[in-house]
């Protein structure tokens, strides 16, 4: 198992955050306009504006499952 650095713990904050968002909605059965998700962390945002999309395997299943 690799050690949990802070990026990779950042990236699985976003995860769990749209996950939750996700849950949430589906719940509460309301018809929310818009969401914004604030992050200031750079190594996360890149992996967001990534357009190549030739993640590592940690990276991958993190955006195809969110």
């Amino acid at each position: 198992m690799k050690k949990m650095t802070i990026p990779r713990l950042e990236l699985s904050a976003k995860t769990l955050a749209v996950r939750m968002h996700h849950m949430i909605l589906k719940q509460l059965n309301s018809d929310v306009k818009a969401v914004f998700y604030w992050i200031d962390s750079m190594p996360v945002l890149r992996y967001i504006w990534n357009e190549s999309l030739c993640f590592q395997t940690f990276v991958a299943n993190r955006f195809t499952k969110a």
